[in-house]
């Protein structure tokens, strides 16, 4: 579905949008499709759904590989926005082979708000 929007989006790219309230309107419309309440992120047997290109970085993270930044902020993002803990995001980063604790919990918990300026860096 979310595949779906984005390839119409990208395929009416030169046909200009009527307004910014519109964009944000497809994008909620979007959210509130996907059933995300009972998603489970340690291990790979998900309940619920989460969208596809965010559950194969999932998935390749908990396989152990090696994951860009962009990639890893995607993940941490996502997650915090549909309300997992700051404990329950670094318990996934475990996974990854250059795991630093202390690092990879001060950039969660920037992200999240808790740190820096305290706001939310994205929210999705």
């Amino acid at each position: 579905m979310i595949e779906e929007k984005i390839f119409e989006r990208v395929m009416s790219y030169y046909q200009p949008m009527d307004s910014i309230e519109q964009l944000e309107k497809e994008i909620e419309d979007l959210r509130r499709a996907l059933p995300l309440s009972s998603i489970e992120i340690p291990d790979k047997n998900i309940e619920g759904e989460i969208p596809p290109c965010i559950e194969k970085l999932r998935n390749k993270l908990i396989d152990g590989e090696n994951l860009s930044h962009q990639a890893r902020i995607a993940l941490a993002v996502f997650f915090l926005n549909i309300g997992k803990s700051v404990e329950d995001v670094l318990e996934l980063f475990k996974h990854s082979p250059d795991y630093n604790e202390k690092i990879a919990k001060y950039q969660i918990e920037h992200l999240a708000g808790l740190e820096g300026k305290q706001e939310k860096v994205y929210d999705v």
